[in-house]
């Protein structure tokens, strides 16, 4: 994917990032967020299918993109936004997906981003330059997401930022203060709650997945509270899974009420279970490196802590937060033109946060 993009423009913007550490901070503000895109200072434009990685003149560096499902994505990534902002029991940064805009066909702004594509030098770009701007522009909608710079997880292992976010492999104590360890116990939750296969290849969930270690990346937080860069686990590439064969779907949240009541035990002392195991043994398969049975130990302690942000409500354990959640990303997701009917999605995401309730019930139940 790389190597086609780098055939099409020998462009200053590459994915060399991760490899220099240079990445930027997660929390700038983009111009991507609002309307004021100044499109005419676009100076390169990478494109591979439909997906074009832009950089303005000023440096600021975005993602266009645009598919069949660029309603859904762009859903997904306004309801995980949301989500990560009921995390508050732990002092760390919780996880993050992209920030993320969708600008539509009727809007001044579409035809606007289209041509100044258009307008750019056709000498150094391939041919097929100008007909994926075309392909670009017969879809309904673009999703503009901010370019996370930081490595995915197959890469962090040749570069500072592992040693800088994972404990090593004999580390017992003081694990609560590796912010990466709670991030990936709140993207398993995240994931759980979207059927998100293609990420982590989470076992008694997704036994035949493989996983997709590009879907998670580490950015950066500038200069933190304690003077400190603080890196941050960045969940990209994810849309709503909603299963709609009933056999199929009760497998699934049957497999998930039984994976949250694992991990609850093993974040009361009990072992790490194999959900979780599997989640190490992916890394360490990814990285090459051994992050060690406690950091799993801890993700479990950190699952359960963050179950009870999503799913407790004083002494009653419910999905309201969740239904909130879910409002709130609607509610955006419509500002910004979204139109297709995501009602299914909706209702598969309340029925998942049912079954991982059942899930902290049925734990709670194995201890009376």
């Amino acid at each position: 994917e790389n190597k086609e993009m780098g055939e099409e423009h020998d462009t200053q913007v590459k994915i060399k990032e991760w490899q220099k550490c240079e990445i930027y901070d997660v929390e700038t503000p983009l111009p991507i967020e609002s309307s004021l895109v100044d499109y005419a200072y676009i100076s390169t434009a990478l494109s591979s299918d439909g997906v074009f990685l832009i950089q303005l003149k000023n440096n600021t560096v975005f993602i266009a993109k645009a598919s069949g499902a660029t309603q859904k994505e762009t859903f997904t990534t306004l309801f995980g936004q949301e989500l990560a902002k009921i995390f508050t029991r732990s002092p760390h940064r919780p996880f993050s997906t992209p920030k993320a805009r969708m600008i539509s066909k009727s809007s001044s702004e579409h035809s606007w981003l289209l041509s100044q594509l258009s307008l750019l030098d056709s000498s150094i770009y391939s041919s097929s330059h100008q007909s994926r701007i075309s392909r670009l522009g017969t879809r309904s909608h673009i999703l503009l997401l901010q370019f996370i710079s930081g490595p995915t997880l197959a890469h962090i292992s040749s570069s500072p930022v592992f040693d800088a976010i994972f404990p090593s492999p004999n580390t017992t104590s003081n694990l609560n203060t590796f912010p990466i360890l709670t991030q990936l116990a709140q993207l398993i939750i995240f994931d759980l709650l979207i059927n998100n296969w293609d990420r982590f290849p989470l076992a008694t969930i997704w036994d035949a997945r493989e996983g997709n270690s590009r879907n998670l990346m580490i950015g950066v937080v500038r200069n933190s509270s304690d003077g400190d860069d603080e890196y941050i686990a960045v969940g990209i590439d994810q849309s709503i899974c909603a299963i709609k064969g009933a056999d199929l779907k009760v497998k699934y949240l049957k497999s998930v009420k039984e994976a949250v009541r694992d991990a609850w035990k093993g974040g009361h002392g009990g072992n790490v279970p194999r959900v979780v195991r599997t989640l190490g043994e992916y890394v360490q398969g990814c990285t090459e490196r051994d992050i060690g049975n406690g950091s799993m130990k801890r993700v479990c302690e950190a699952f359960v802590e963050s179950c009870q942000d999503c799913f407790g409500e004083g002494e009653e354990w419910s999905g309201k937060k969740i239904e909130a959640v879910l409002q709130a990303a609607m509610e955006r997701f419509k500002a910004m033109g979204g139109n297709v009917d995501l009602a299914a999605e909706v209702e598969f995401v309340k029925e998942v946060s049912g079954a991982m309730v059942e899930g902290v019930k049925l734990y709670m139940a194995g201890c009376k």
